[in-house]
């Protein structure tokens, strides 16, 4: 009687396309994810920081990376709040705020501002 037995192969390159391309099914839950997580980051983020917050992504041999941005220059200290500290001008000119034109002369009192770790928040929060 001759055996009978099943032979199992496993197709290497699909799996390695199902788990580290970006059209594969893990690299397509990671865009989607980093694009939900950009987009509560936005919706907890101030106001004026709202529009410089991104995810883009990219894909290489090692699998898919997905990157949140945030592109204002204050995120750092939004996200890790700051001391109560003087701002004072180092020129000839007083400080003011450009987008209401209002002027509060060379030396300015910042209060302390609490952390607002509104990417962390986002990240936690997010669950697709």
């Amino acid at each position: 009687m001759a055996e009978r037995g099943v032979r199992i192969e496993m197709d290497q390159i699909a799996i390695r396309r199902m788990l580290r391309s970006p059209t594969g099914a893990v690299g397509r839950r990671m865009i989607l994810r980093g694009q939900a997580i950009a987009k509560r980051a936005k919706e907890l983020a101030p106001e004026g920081m709202r529009k410089g917050i991104s995810s883009d992504y990219t894909g290489n041999i090692l699998g898919t990376t997905v990157i949140i941005r945030s592109t204002h220059p204050a995120t750092v200290f939004v996200i890790k709040g700051t001391k109560a500290h003087r701002v004072t001008a180092h020129g000839d000119y007083s400080l003011h705020n450009s987008a209401t034109g209002a002027y509060f002369g060379r030396s300015v009192w910042i209060p302390k501002k609490d952390p607002n770790d509104f990417l962390g928040k986002a990240m936690e929060e997010v669950d697709l």
